[in-house]
């Protein structure tokens, strides 16, 4: 369908992406890219696709997308796919455990939300990928600013989904109550949007009932320094494949260092 690039990179603390990556600049606009053969299979037979900061405009509703860095910077793109009427933002991420980072990413989806409006998908890596860092997931989904579900911060399996049910007329109820938000998005530049043939909802009829607000659960500090920690050993253990860890005790002074 497209190519959405990551238009922000991680480059401090943990993260070093501009090593092996480059930012796509938004200003370049949307160039055709040409696809491998496998994919070209993959997608029906199709020799291109979009490559840039496009929206997908469904039949029934318009998505756009987030990717981890973005989410913290203070021009985050979720405001401009507000103003032009994306109604699910979605945002593939690794973020690593910190101690009281969640709080820090959730209060950030929070105010996106609350601000503009709209549906968030955060999924986020969860487990070691091999080095010194464990990703803590929590993915979430989020309705104008309130937690409607989420999936566990620490766990052993490789695999959790967090599914929620919302009505989108909430989201166009809630944008259609802020003045301001309806004067901006008239103003708003106009992103670029690939039509898709396909609708995301469904009939009203068949539908289940929007899933109520939820509280976000938060560890205290002391659960996070017991859970973070055992839960790297853990995944390192079982992607590595070996049978458990060796821990040599020793009373001398070298071995203590």
């Amino acid at each position: 369908v497209a190519i959405r690039p990551k238009m922000c990179l991680a480059n401090d603390g943990n993260y070093r992406e501009t090593r092996y990556f480059a930012a796509w600049r938004e200003a370049r606009g949307v160039e055709t890219h040409r696809l491998p053969r496998a994919l070209a299979d993959l997608a029906g037979g199709e020799a291109t696709a979009p490559f840039g900061h496009v929206v997908l405009q469904f039949a029934d509703t318009c998505l756009g997308f987030e990717s981890c860095e973005e989410l913290f910077t203070p021009l985050a793109p979720h405001i401009q796919l507000a103003l032009n009427g994306v109604e699910i933002v979605a945002n593939g991420s690794g973020s690593h455990h910190q101690l009281r980072k969640l709080n820090q990413r959730m209060e950030l989806i929070q105010s996106a939300t609350r601000k503009a409006g709209g549906v968030y998908l955060y999924a986020n890596q969860r487990g070691c990928d091999g080095s010194r860092l464990y990703f803590d997931g929590c993915s979430c989904v989020m309705l104008n600013g309130e937690l409607v579900q989420t999936a566990s911060q620490f766990a052993l399996g490789e695999v959790e989904v967090a599914v929620a049910s919302v009505d989108l007329d909430d989201v166009t109820l809630y944008r259609g109550g802020v003045a301001s938000m309806q004067q901006q998005m008239s103003e708003a530049a106009r992103l670029p949007s690939v039509h898709v043939a396909f609708a995301l909802t469904h009939d009203p009829a068949l539908a289940s009932r929007p899933d109520p607000a939820i509280e976000v659960k938060y560890h205290l500090p002391e659960e996070e320094i017991a859970f973070g920690p055992a839960a790297w050993l853990w995944d390192y253990l079982r992607r590595s494949g070996a049978s458990g860890f060796l821990l040599p005790l020793s009373g001398g002074a070298d071995s203590a260092a």
